[in-house]
């Protein structure tokens, strides 16, 4: 994973997909520290590609309650979380353009 600079984020319309419910949890590590904060669920964002780390504007977001799930089943269900918001993100995008 990289920061983008200015020069690529001004030029190039790009959508990132994060493992937590933004604004929470920018950068790496975000599925753990879902995981482990004092929110009732976590969940996943597809955002716009900014200059700002994980900043742009949320295109999709979906939450997952954490409560009976221990650290593994939580990964799993983000993970499978992603594939939903990203599809429908795409999907959304491409209606707007």
């Amino acid at each position: 994973m990289r920061i983008l600079t200015p020069v690529f984020t001004e030029q190039v319309k790009a959508i990132n997909l994060h493992p937590s419910l933004l604004p929470r949890h920018k950068g790496l590590k975000a599925i753990e520290k879902s995981y482990a904060d004092e929110h009732d669920e976590g969940g996943v964002s597809v955002h716009f590609v900014s200059s700002e780390l994980d900043g742009g504007e949320v295109i999709v977001q979906k939450s997952l309650p954490k409560k009976d799930l221990d650290f593994e089943a939580y990964n799993r269900s983000i993970r499978a979380l992603e594939k939903e918001a990203l599809v429908e993100a795409i999907q959304t995008v491409l209606k707007e353009n």
